[in-house]
């Protein structure tokens, strides 16, 4: 197929894309999989980063107001790290899976005589 190797991956998207480009591929073979490990990891660390720095303007707060402020604002915070962690694992997880880092990432596509194998089979009974 030609493109970058996972092992000499482009530092950025777009230096990405111009190798896929340069080899006549688009991004939709290989997919973004190595770069939104990338961004979700750096989100994280910011996420973290507000996180502390919430708890220490929540203790510190002199007023008992502003002290709630900061209270609600690390509980938003705290539920975004858990959405971001959760997004974050998925793709970590998509990168193990070997169909996700295919060109059948979505199943095998037809099937003999034409027929579409459903993905997913009900139990009897259900």
């Amino acid at each position: 197929m030609g493109g970058p190797t996972l092992s000499a991956l482009p530092r950025t998207r777009e230096d990405f894309d111009t190798a896929l480009r340069a080899v006549h591929q688009t991004q939709c073979g290989p997919g973004y999989l190595p770069y939104n490990i990338i961004d979700g990891w750096q989100q994280l660390t910011k996420d973290f980063g507000y996180w502390r720095a919430l708890v220490v303007a929540e203790q510190h707060a002199d007023d008992p107001a502003e002290a709630a402020r900061f209270a609600r604002d690390r509980q938003i915070r705290e539920m975004l790290t858990i959405r971001d962690l959760g997004v974050w694992t998925h793709y970590v997880g998509d990168a193990s899976q070997p169909l996700h880092i295919s060109i059948h990432y979505n199943g095998w596509g037809n099937y003999p005589e034409g027929k579409q194998q459903p993905r997913y089979q009900a139990s009897p009974g259900k």
